[in-house]
């Protein structure tokens, strides 16, 4: 009986040993389909680096451009976001001329990363607005006495 039970526990010792080294193999090969076109991880740390060049790129244009020009573009009031090379411009302008130039200055940004060139590939400006002037203080030509 000694003999039945030690080749019972050596078998069921293999078995403890050789199922999880099964079953990662087997995982591998279900995980390979996933990351058939390269490092995944590799991609998203790209994607990301791109989205920050972007950002700052587009803020630092924006900026040069409100110095250089009197369309009421003013960058304290406009805020930069890019996502997977999507800039969205929030916040307000004082004119639909300053909000036409913060969108044509975003689209013509272009950054550089290991010699390749990026472009945004879509601008966001819904939640850009136009400021409504603010009343003047003078009375108006029909109220005068």
């Amino acid at each position: 009986m000694r003999l039945n039970e030690r080749s019972r526990r050596n078998a069921h010792l293999s078995l403890v040993l050789v199922l999880p080294l099964f079953l990662m193999s087997f995982a591998a090969k279900c995980d390979g389909n996933r990351n058939k076109g390269g490092n995944a991880n590799a991609d998203v740390n790209r994607e990301r680096e791109v989205d920050d060049l972007l950002r700052s790129k587009v803020r630092e244009n924006l900026t040069a451009q409100s110095n250089n020009t009197n369309t009421g573009l003013r960058m304290l009031d406009v805020e930069v976001g890019v996502s997977k090379r999507k800039v969205t411009l929030r916040g307000s302008v004082s004119s639909q001329a300053a909000r036409d130039e913060a969108v044509r200055v975003a689209r013509d940004t272009e950054v550089e990363r290991n010699g390749e060139k990026f472009k945004p590939s879509d601008v966001d400006v819904s939640g850009l607005t136009v400021a409504q002037p603010s009343p003047s203080a003078s009375p108006s030509p029909s109220h005068s006495p």
